[in-house]
């Protein structure tokens, strides 16, 4: 008999368990369709180059599940309630419009507004457009109807790439334009070589008709003829900027090693990498690189859990 009940309560348990695995499979596949995943990547994609990113969630009319879509953090922003633990109170993505009016051009922004309740759409003062790069304080007016939503909370999530909220090449922005401004020196100098003039001394041009012909051929040939004494020896060269390629090249070598340094991440197409390494050995090498990732996976996992909450709002409300 207790054996009986033993089995009854084990199928009991995994019918439930088996239950549970179905709901999450559902909700995965769901994600999957619902621009969860592609979204998820352009945020993360937002939050590497510019140090913050937000996510969307909302609902298409008509349609049962939620959609997700990552803003412009450029256009978006979130406002915080002034507490220990500061909640947000509104979320407004905003975008650049256009319209003519009587024939001219004007500017102006169309709003989109998120509360914990519900979705407003305004539109600001339109401005001509050749006033709208001035400073201006734009009077805004509703132009849409109020939608509920069923999220429970503002509906945009804000995402961190780091504690300080900076992207992950900030550090070595300066080192990086001088790497690229090296690299364009030396592009040029080899253009200048390629492109050097053939200095011809101790020639005589002539009269103003040769001369002439001279400046043509320079201009064509690249060559440069200069007059001198007669009988003088006469001499050959070409007219380039010298550049000394090993020193220019170590000097490079030791930003592109500073840019590692401070930055954390290492090259791993260096020769340090292809060579036969322990694990330990390997592992100290990119242990900052390591921790990195930890750090923004922290900070991004927070964002995650929180539209998972609202999208769990969504189906027990909805």
């Amino acid at each position: 008999e207790l054996d009986k009940n033993d089995r009854n309560k084990q199928q009991e348990l995994d019918l439930e368990r088996n239950s549970e695995e179905i709901k999450i499979a559902r909700l995965n596949r769901m994600l999957r369709t619902r621009g969860f995943e592609s979204a998820k990547y352009e945020t993360a994609m937002w939050c590497s180059k510019v140090g913050i990113g937000y996510m969307l969630a909302y609902q298409k009319e008509g349609e049962k599940s939620p959609k997700y879509t990552a803003l412009n953090p450029l256009n978006t922003f979130v406002v915080y309630s002034n507490d220990i633990e500061p909640e947000p109170v509104l979320g407004v993505y905003f975008t650049p419009a256009s319209k003519t009016i009587d024939g001219l051009n004007y500017d102006y922004y169309e709003l989109t507004v998120y509360t914990k309740k519900e979705v407003y759409h305004f539109e600001t003062q339109p401005i001509r457009r050749k006033y709208a790069s001035r400073l201006h304080y734009y009077e805004i007016k509703d132009v849409g109807e109020t939608v509920n939503h069923f999220f429970g909370e503002v509906p945009i999530i804000q995402f961190y790439n780091n504690v300080d909220g900076t992207s992950d090449y900030s550090t070595v922005l300066e080192l990086i334009d001088l790497y690229c401004l090296l690299q364009s020196n030396r592009a040029t100098n080899i253009q200048s070589i390629v492109e050097g003039l053939l200095l011809l001394k101790n020639v005589d041009l002539g009269d103003e008709e040769q001369k002439k012909s001279a400046i043509e051929l320079l201009k064509k040939e690249k060559i440069l003829p200069v007059s001198s004494k007669m009988g003088d020896e006469v001499e050959v060269e070409f007219l380039t900027n010298t550049l000394d390629q090993t020193q220019v090249q170590r000097f490079v070598d030791n930003v592109v090693s500073d840019i590692e340094q401070i930055s954390g991440i290492p090259d791993l197409a260096s020769p340090s990498f292809a060579q036969s390494v322990s694990g330990p050995a390997l592992r100290y090498k990119l242990i900052r690189l390591e921790n990195k990732t930890k750090d923004k996976e922290k900070q991004f996992n927070k964002s995650i859990y929180r539209l998972l909450e609202l999208t769990n709002n969504f189906f027990r409300t909805k």
